[in-house]
């Protein structure tokens, strides 16, 4: 991340050799897809999974492609999430900052 007016924020991913084998900054569109990312976690099926606290919960699928954003209950009603984890079913668990809770969406992005 650079530390002027262009800020370059990233995921980069690599493998157990400490070898660099993917970049993930874009969406589908071109746009950047982070603004100030958290924690990091991946889920059993490979998706990349980040915590932002201003675009909510971002995930990737293993080959840096957008899936999808988590913003919270009902959509867009606003989320500042901090740690994150994912279970043995690939639910994402997230911890909102603002509002002290827990939230638990499933692997595409649903509310539970």
């Amino acid at each position: 991340m650079r530390r002027d007016d262009t800020r370059i924020v990233l995921v980069n991913r690599y493998n157990y050799e400490g070898q660099q084998i993917q970049k993930i900054q874009h969406n589908n569109n071109g746009q950047q897809l982070y603004n100030d990312p958290n924690y990091i976690t991946e889920n059993i099926i490979g998706d990349v999974i980040v915590s932002d606290y201003w675009r909510g919960v971002v995930v990737t699928d293993r080959g840096g492609r957008h899936r999808f954003s988590y913003t919270g209950p009902p959509s867009g009603s606003g989320l500042s999430p901090y740690g994150i984890c994912t279970d043995a079913l690939s639910h994402i668990l997230v911890c909102d900052f603002i509002t002290g809770t827990i939230q638990m969406i499933d692997k595409n992005g649903h509310f539970l």
